[in-house]
């Protein structure tokens, strides 16, 4: 299964899709992606892995 979860805070928007069998795994992509992302386009946003967490599952689809 695919998981996508899309980034338009203040840039144009990035998306960032992964392939995973269950959402446990996609989470983990997901996260790793995430933070490089943040460490890129975010570095003054400073976020706890929970709340990462909370914002993906907020906003991902699964396809």
């Amino acid at each position: 299964m695919k998981y996508e979860f899309t980034c338009s805070q203040g840039h144009a928007p990035k998306v960032m899709t992964v392939e995973a069998m269950n959402d446990d795994e996609a989470m983990t992509k997901m996260m790793a992606m995430t933070k490089e992302h943040l460490a890129e386009m975010h570095k003054d946003m400073n976020m706890s892995d929970d709340e990462m967490k909370k914002m993906i599952m907020g906003g991902w689809r699964k396809m």
